[in-house]
């Protein structure tokens, strides 16, 4: 509840529009939804669904992502924008990270909540909805994007400690999907590892478009598993605001290419 006051309260002084568009609880641990633009009217929609480890207390992290997320959209020509973090299930401590009982119950909610965006837009649906997923909650958003009825536009897992074995993209409802993993980041491999057999990097599934997390003309290469990190420290995560990987994610967003 901390994180999310601070983060209104953020909003607030920037002007920003924040909308909190779901609240509630799975297995005792309190979720929530926020959008950082105007959900109802924004021509380009793009949900971010964390992994491990990933709490209400933390959600200032992930608001700062789809802010800075929007803008890089935006300056791409997205028109007006909304980011959704989605923090609607229990994620797993990292020690979970291996079964899928977290990702599982995550989907179904996942899914409700995404169809819920185009049936509330039905006079006006958006252009373009892209759904993005780091670590665990890959795994969460491709088991998810089986039970969907709305058919997005595309998918990118980031950092993926792997997609449901037998996920194939013909199973998606999604029209492109998109892999990357930063050679710097060990902690998605780890994850893949421990999980064994029932996991399958979705770089290695056919169908899929990979793409760097690699340095680039005028962008840092990703140096580390997290997402958006403080950037006093100097390490850069998927979705800091000068990482190859936000610049590719903010065109695929638009229809363009990584």
């Amino acid at each position: 509840m901390a994180g999310l006051a601070r983060a209104d309260g953020q909003a607030r002084l920037g002007g920003t529009v924040a909308q909190l568009i779901g609240f509630g609880s799975d297995d005792s641990m309190l979720t929530a939804a926020v959008s950082i633009g105007d959900l109802d009217t924004a021509s380009t929609v793009l949900a971010n669904v964390p992994g491990a480890g990933t709490t209400l207390d933390g959600i200032e992290g992930n608001l700062n992502a789809a802010t800075d997320l929007r803008s890089a959209t935006m300056y791409q020509g997205g028109g007006p924008t909304a980011v959704v973090a989605w923090l609607g299930y229990r994620a797993p401590s990292f020690p979970e990270v291996p079964n899928m009982d977290r990702a599982a119950s995550g989907a179904d909610r996942f899914a409700t909540f995404l169809d819920g965006v185009y049936d509330s837009r039905r006079d006006s649906p958006p252009d373009r909805v892209t759904v993005i997923a780091h670590s665990y909650g890959s795994t969460l958003v491709a088991s998810a994007l089986q039970l969907t009825e709305h058919r997005i536009d595309d998918v990118v897992a980031y950092g993926s400690p792997g997609f449901l074995r037998g996920i194939e993209v013909a199973s998606l409802n999604v029209d492109e999907v998109h892999a990357t993993e930063a050679r710097a980041d060990g902690t998605a491999f780890w994850g893949r590892f421990f999980a064994g057999p029932t996991r399958t990097d979705p770089r290695d599934v056919s169908g899929v478009q990979v793409f760097s997390s690699e340095a680039g003309q005028g962008t840092r290469a990703v140096t580390t598993h997290d997402m958006a990190p403080d950037q006093s420290g100097g390490a850069v995560g998927y979705l800091s605001p000068d990482s190859t990987t936000m610049g590719s994610i903010a065109r695929i967003a638009v229809g363009g290419k990584p």
